[in-house]
């Protein structure tokens, strides 16, 4: 019983860190087209940050199976 709840905690941390991270990017963005960047610019670091967000999961998911190995 205890691994469900654990398996919940999980995913509902990880959505919810999406979800902040996806409403920082949307407010970042709006926020920098009203600046007058370039659309192109702000796409650029999205996609930039999107790469970071996707590589930072992928190290943290890592580092959690290593754990459940030793």
């Amino acid at each position: 019983m205890g691994s469900i709840s654990h398996g919940l905690l999980v995913f509902w941390c990880t959505w919810m860190r999406a979800i902040a991270f996806c409403t920082f990017q949307l407010l970042l963005g709006l926020s920098l087209c009203l600046l007058k960047w370039p659309i192109r610019n702000v796409i650029k670091l999205h996609l930039g940050m999107h790469s970071l967000f996707c590589l930072w999961n992928d190290q943290s998911g890592r580092s959690k199976n290593i754990l459940k190995r030793v």
